[in-house]
């Protein structure tokens, strides 16, 4: 049965024309990357070669990106036609994506060796450093500066998905932090967070959403929303009677562990007020942070029993110590039993081979993801694996004739089969190549992958959200 498209005109267009500026701007990268020699660049005294040579570049990179942010903005209904915001995030993104093509190109050119025929001394290299990592930190921070322009509000997030809401309590200086350093235990790695941009609430949001809308309370007078949980923000003498309504219709209930008295106050309303399975409390960072908590916690409503940590599969377990020299506590997550006694989950530090490839941008993700895990199980949550539309699309879109997208969204069967039928077209290729016109069958045969590719990346980008999730099962769609 076919799907009835319910997405404004300005969405869809806005997903085909990011869709289109992807696949041109990657393969004119690619084509580009083949046709230039950098050490033959640099070389070279026509200068006017060189900068026409790094316009190209530039354009194909610039049009690969704005195509990705089209796309993300088409994917989430946003309309930058009638909204500044909306404007103004994609036009900090763009600049943020440019400062950080200009340090990846001078990554490439030093990887390459293209900057020894310039004869640049070493120490004029080594003060660049400093350079090169703030330049890397300050686009990444300019990103989530843009992504903060197109966060949904609680109104929009729960008007998008109908679920019972995920509630997200802490105290409100914790909202900028993105990396929790522990104090014991030396992670190898860690020099390389600065690239973390990614925040332990977003984790926590990619997570929760499984469950429903996870939802906040933004902190007053703050310009553009925390990345995360979708915010509300409410006047000092309601906040309480908004917690109060909103933890009565709530699928869960979860606190980030902090002093203030405002937190204290919403924890004990939820441990006596609701049910204590619905509530999960987490701790982030080094023990030592946690004492005053853990002491006022304990008094009120008694000692945690500790369980063993999540096991990992062995693999995860040998990649986890080539970076880490002993086992590394990032906090606990705390929840009750079906008689209202706490139970707590230790949070430690691992790797597995995904999230390793992540793991400078996103360094709580298999921790979180792993640990949660286990909390869930305890609660009766159903465990999914969020997935994402974006990336099924653009799966689609460059491995569409591989049926990345299929293996990616779960539907492994299919994609086998399709796999096994497209290598029976092997032997015809093979006739085409060995008697047809070379030139020709140069320009017609990649046209193949590349319309199989837009075929099943147009399928996917059709769909809603609602459709989406369907989709791919009950779990909740990430974004």
């Amino acid at each position: 049965m076919k799907t009835a498209i319910t997405l404004s005109r300005e969405t869809v267009s806005l997903r085909f024309v990011g869709m289109a500026l992807m696949v041109g701007g990657v393969a004119a990268l690619l084509y580009l990357e083949d046709a230039l020699d950098p050490h033959a660049l640099i070389a070279t005294p026509d200068r006017a070669l060189g900068v026409r040579s790094l316009l190209a570049l530039l354009l194909a990179a610039n049009a690969a990106v704005l195509g990705l942010i089209l796309l993300l903005s088409g994917l989430r209904q946003l309309s930058p036609r009638t909204s500044t915001r909306v404007r103004h995030g994609i036009v900090v993104k763009w600049t943020a994506a440019n400062l950080l093509l200009v340090v990846l190109a001078a990554a490439m050119l030093v990887d390459t060796g293209a900057l020894d025929a310039a004869e640049i001394p070493w120490y004029l290299l080594l003060a660049f450093i400093p350079l090169f990592v703030g330049a890397a930190r300050s686009g990444i921070l300019l990103f989530r500066s843009g992504w903060k322009y197109d966060a949904f509000t609680a109104a929009d997030a729960r008007a998008r998905d109908p679920r019972p809401p995920v509630l997200y309590f802490r105290s409100f200086h914790d909202d900028s932090q993105i990396v929790v350093a522990p104090r014991r235990g030396v992670v190898r790695a860690r020099f390389l967070w600065y690239t973390a941009g990614v925040s332990p609430e977003q984790e926590m949001a990619f997570i929760l959403g499984q469950v429903g809308p996870v939802i906040a309370i933004g902190k007053p007078g703050e310009r553009l929303p925390e990345l995360g949980a979708a915010r509300i923000y409410v006047s000092d003498d309601r906040w309480r009677c908004v917690v109060t309504t909103w933890m009565s219709e709530a699928a869960l209930v979860v606190f980030r562990a902090g002093e203030t008295e405002g937190l204290w106050w919403e924890i004990e309303q939820a441990l006596a007020q609701y049910s204590r399975r619905r509530i999960v409390i987490v701790e982030l960072g080094p023990s030592e942070a946690h004492l005053s908590f853990r002491r006022r916690f304990e008094a009120t409503f008694g000692v945690a029993i500790q369980h063993a940590a999540p096991r990992v599969p062995w693999a995860s377990a040998l990649l986890t110590r080539m970076f880490v020299w002993t086992p590394v506590s990032l906090g606990r997550l705390i929840y009750f039993d079906a008689g209202g006694a706490p139970q707590e989950q230790p949070l430690l530090f691992h790797y597995t081979w995904q999230g390793f490839i992540m793991s400078a941008y996103r360094p709580y993700r298999d921790p979180l993801r792993a640990t949660f895990r286990a909390v869930f199980a305890q609660l009766g949550i159903r465990w999914g694996s969020p997935k994402s539309q974006l990336i099924a699309i653009v799966l689609a879109l460059f491995g569409g004739m591989l049926w990345l997208h299929e293996f990616y969204l779960g539907s492994r069967r299919r994609a086998v089969r399709h796999l096994a039928s497209f290598w029976l077209m092997v032997p015809v290729v093979h006739i085409l190549l060995r008697w047809g016109d070379a030139a020709y069958l140069g320009i017609v045969l990649p046209v193949v992958p590349i319309g199989l590719g837009w075929i099943a990346a147009s399928r996917l980008a059709l769909l809603d959200e609602a459709q989406f999730r369907a989709r791919v099962g009950p779990s909740a769609a990430a974004r």
